[in-house]
């Protein structure tokens, strides 16, 4: 691949980020919604309806999802492609698919916030998203695992061991779903970052470095 197109690969790997937070933050109150708030809490959460701007949030989301996937299949090639670059590819597909779940059901609610949705029913779905959600950080953690020990394979150590760490803080972190596991998270955005920028720049050729062996 040239270099323009790997830098556009990059670039979607930041865009899932930046579109993934953007999204958090424009979903606002359909995202605020705990499974210990009181009825009072959730009454006066579901009395209103979405706005314009919640609506703009899952759509950012879900470009966000794109970005990723795009982004997940270029970094398997870059680092061999195999049946490791496979399982890679295959987690980040099941990840995605679990994101756009998780997507439908939130905004599926919030479609019928101000709408004479019960509290019991909002409850339910409540806990549904919440579910689907955790379910997410299992595919976060196989994904990091996966496509860390393909740049191992690779001998991108940097790489490799940075996905691997972040894979088993994951999984270690995911009990604790109200504090620490969602803020492991972050660790698949941290790498996403990394890694694009890492695999993005322009190896260098033999002659350069035989340019650079004299002027040492």
């Amino acid at each position: 691949m040239s270099t323009r197109t790997d830098r556009i690969f990059a670039a979607l790997g930041i865009g899932f980020v930046v579109l993934t937070l953007a999204g958090v933050v424009f979903g606002g109150d359909l995202y605020n919604g705990a499974l210990t708030d009181s009825a009072a809490k959730v009454a006066a959460r579901i009395a209103k309806p979405a706005t314009t701007a919640n609506w703009v949030g899952g759509y950012l989301e879900l470009l966000g999802v794109g970005c990723f996937l795009a982004f997940a299949s270029w970094a398997s090639a870059k680092l061999g492609g195999g049946l490791l670059g496979q399982l890679a590819r295959a987690t980040a597909a099941a990840y995605a698919a679990v994101i756009v779940a998780d997507l439908g059901v939130i905004y599926g609610i919030g479609y019928s916030y101000g709408h004479g949705i019960s509290i019991p029913v909002a409850r339910a779905f409540d806990a549904v998203g919440k579910g689907v959600y955790v379910g997410s950080w299992f595919l976060t953690a196989f994904f990091l695992l996966a496509i860390g020990a393909q740049a191992l394979a690779a001998a991108r150590r940097n790489l490799g061991w940075s996905a691997v760490a972040a894979g088993a803080v994951t999984l270690a972190a995911i009990p604790s779903t109200d504090n620490f596991g969602q803020l492991s998270v972050f660790l698949l955005f941290f790498w996403v970052i990394g890694a694009g920028v890492a695999l993005a720049r322009r190896p260098a050729t033999s002659a350069n470095a035989a340019v650079a062996v004299q002027h040492a």
